[in-house]
């Protein structure tokens, strides 16, 4: 079953962030964690279709960060970038990074890393989060979900515009 959380949550979903959301929910049988382990590559390939025509940008090679797609967080002389980080789906009309993470056992600290990386990139205003909701492990979403609770809680914040974090 897909569940969602958006943040900051004294706003709607933005039209196009819930049309990714009805990407998601229209493949749910096909990448349920509870019954599927699913590599995030076979999750994005899934949704794939459904991404591109909302003009998302997708990782194209399969290597570690081959056909990963880059996006400038700081510029030096001449306005060549110093600092670059990459990513697996953009959309640059919208400023949205989709992150997912599959049902592999990778580590929470990826999730932390992805957050505060796209919280500093000035090209980035949203960040779809895509989550294993696997009912026999610790489920990333609600980890996920308890920290940006508190985190949009406090006084502290996060330099995005709007944050969606989808457990499957």
């Amino acid at each position: 079953m897909i569940i969602w959380q958006y943040y900051p949550k004294f706003s709607n979903l933005p039209e196009f962030i819930d049309q990714v959301l009805q990407a998601f929910v229209f493949n749910e049988d096909k990448i349920d964690s509870s019954q599927k382990h699913l590599s995030h590559q076979n999750i994005f390939g899934l949704v794939e279709n459904e991404l591109r025509e909302l003009g998302f940008e997708i990782k194209t090679k399969k290597g570690d960060t081959e056909g990963e797609i880059e996006i400038p967080v700081n510029f030096g002389l001449n306005g060549k970038p110093e600092l670059s980080f990459f990513t697996e789906c953009y959309q640059e009309d919208y400023k949205c990074i989709i992150d997912v993470n599959g049902n592999d056992n990778k580590s929470i600290n990826r999730c932390y890393r992805v957050l505060l990386q796209s919280s500093i990139i000035p090209g980035v205003e949203y960040l779809i989060m895509v989550l294993p909701n696997e009912p026999s492990n610790p489920s990333q979403f609600f980890k996920i979900k308890e920290f940006l609770d508190v985190l949009y809680s406090s006084k502290q914040g996060i330099n995005l515009k709007g944050l969606l974090i989808i457990g499957y």
